[in-house]
């Protein structure tokens, strides 16, 4: 992706086109408004997948590509090269590049400084993320002290379903747990990581997807070393989800928290979010009942 620009755009419909095509490079395209910082991909079309250059098209480069391996090769040169000035536009005339068109309500790029005020108008206007926050243990799964063994790791009833039906909503998923287990000496963070990595492979056989993990492992009392403090990110303080809320641009009126504890409330509460406890039940259908309760 380019690192000066922002497009609303869906990835998973992009990367579904381009998985199936034979392309070196794919480029995904919208219609050019009035960018002109770029004069050799700020006029291209696509002609049976196949991006052309075209001094008369009304289409631009939106920056965001799907690239081979063997793209790779292309931009091992030692010297300086620009993607868009030199390795595309030369990949254009091999036919190796294919184009992805779509429809885009946000595009933001600060590549000229003109367009940085610009950016900073667009930027409060762009609508904010809905989502649902999770602690971890005894919601996501049973609850057996300090869990991070791939062994221990039991999924509850209704979890698959419930974070693939967020993921259909395009309603973020992030779970926000306490971890002084790594504080205490019983796991590091590595451990931790490793152990959220199996987590999100065992949900991806279900086609369901956590967007984040966030953890605390600080404790101001059992703590060693560098672990022992006070942090504002350890629930019942609101650290963590606050942020997840900057982080992901997530708009609190259109999100809810799920907990097992008192301190999950606490939490909630402090960032201004609204709390549902944890409830006996398969929780897809618990999800449902409560998303009924946020503004979607």
């Amino acid at each position: 992706m380019n690192g000066d620009s922002l497009v609303d755009l869906d990835l998973d419909k992009f990367s579904s086109f381009a998985k199936n095509k034979k392309n070196l490079i794919n480029l995904t395209i919208i219609k050019n408004k009035s960018y002109k910082s770029n004069k050799k991909l700020s006029s291209i079309n696509v002609k049976k997948n196949k991006i052309i250059l075209s001094t008369n098209s009304k289409y631009m480069n939106s920056g965001v590509y799907f690239v081979k391996k063997d793209f790779l090769k292309k931009i091992s040169s030692p010297q300086k090269v620009s993607l868009e000035n030199n390795i595309i536009p030369d990949l254009i005339k091999k036919n190796k590049v294919g184009g992805f068109i779509h429809k885009s309500k946000i595009f933001i790029d600060i590549g000229l400084k003109k367009n940085l005020k610009l950016a900073k108008k667009k930027l409060k206007l762009i609508k904010k993320n809905p989502a649902v926050l999770f602690d971890r243990d005894g919601v996501l799964n049973e609850d057996r002290g300090y869990i991070f063994k791939k062994k221990d790791l039991k999924i509850l009833n209704g979890v698959p379903d419930a974070i693939k039906y967020l993921n259909k909503k395009k309603i973020l998923v992030i779970v926000v747990t306490n971890q002084a287990g790594i504080g205490r000496g019983f796991y590091s963070e590595k451990d931790l990581n490793n152990f959220h990595f199996f987590f999100q492979n065992k949900l991806k056989k279900f086609n369901a997807s956590i967007d984040n993990f966030y953890f605390c492992p600080f404790h101001k009392d059992a703590g060693k070393g560098k672990y022992k403090k006070d942090s504002f990110f350890r629930k019942p303080n609101p650290g963590m989800l606050l942020q997840a809320i900057n982080e992901f641009n997530i708009n609190k009126i259109k999100c809810l928290m799920i907990g097992d504890k008192l301190t999950d409330k606490q939490a909630a509460y402090r960032a201004g979010v609204k709390f549902f406890f944890k409830e006996r039940r398969s929780l897809y259908r618990q999800l449902k009942e409560n998303l009924k309760s946020i503004k979607l």
